[in-house]
């Protein structure tokens, strides 16, 4: 199994896609990505930081693409998931 995996997503299909991430295996993910698209009537980053607070699992809001490098340097992912991304 893959270990240090990042989640980049965002609205109702990235949220889904990372709950059934966290069943198969909930020690492998070491951060979120998510968009802060708050102002958009389809967001979900309310239940993406409602779930990142309820597991332990960092969580990180971008207004945009930039940031995002720094974040992977950061945390060195060996496998970053894509879904429901702009950039």
């Amino acid at each position: 199994m893959i270990d240090k995996v990042l989640f980049l997503g965002s609205k109702n299909i990235g949220y889904s896609v990372l709950e059934e991430m966290y069943r198969v295996a909930p020690v492998s993910l070491c951060g979120i990505v998510t968009l802060n698209d708050t102002i958009n009537d389809m967001s979900y980053v309310s239940l993406f930081k409602l779930f990142a607070a309820s597991k332990n699992i960092p969580i990180h809001l971008l207004d945009g693409p930039k940031g995002l490098n720094s974040i992977i340097k950061e945390l060195k992912p060996k496998l970053i998931v894509v879904v429901g991304w702009y950039w």
